[in-house]
């Protein structure tokens, strides 16, 4: 009767272990749509689904841009905590050329706010 009773232990206790790993790398991704064609870090992305996922907890994350199982575009970005009225809001700024760069990603409770390397200045 001992050895059924720790065997169900050990079964309960992986079962609740595979659980809390899942839901843990769950947080660290998010499903978003990428409305119009846009650029993030050196890279254009496409109209269309993407799988986000950060390394880090923050400030400072490396965030992916994922299709399939296929890393399209990789970006740094800081990890900031608060609400957001809109999940899965794409944040933009348009340029003189009429390209769109993504600025942050707003999730339930944290941004992901992308650092852009500095614009060159106009000369005359």
């Amino acid at each position: 009767m001992k050895t059924k009773f720790a065997q169900i232990t050990v079964l309960l206790t992986l079962v609740f272990a595979l659980t809390a790993v899942s839901m843990a790398a769950g947080k660290n991704s998010a499903s978003v749509n990428i409305p119009n064609t846009a650029k993030v870090g050196d890279t254009q992305l496409k109209p269309g689904d993407y799988k986000v996922e950060w390394d880090g907890t923050g400030p400072d994350v490396q965030v992916s841009f994922l299709q399939g199982k296929n890393t399209v575009a990789t970006a740094p970005a800081k990890l900031v905590q608060q609400s957001n009225p809109y999940y899965g809001a794409i944040e933009t700024t348009g340029n003189d050329d009429s390209s769109r760069v993504i600025n942050a990603i707003d999730l339930k409770n944290r941004s992901l706010v992308f650092t852009q390397a500095a614009a060159p200045s106009g000369g005359q």
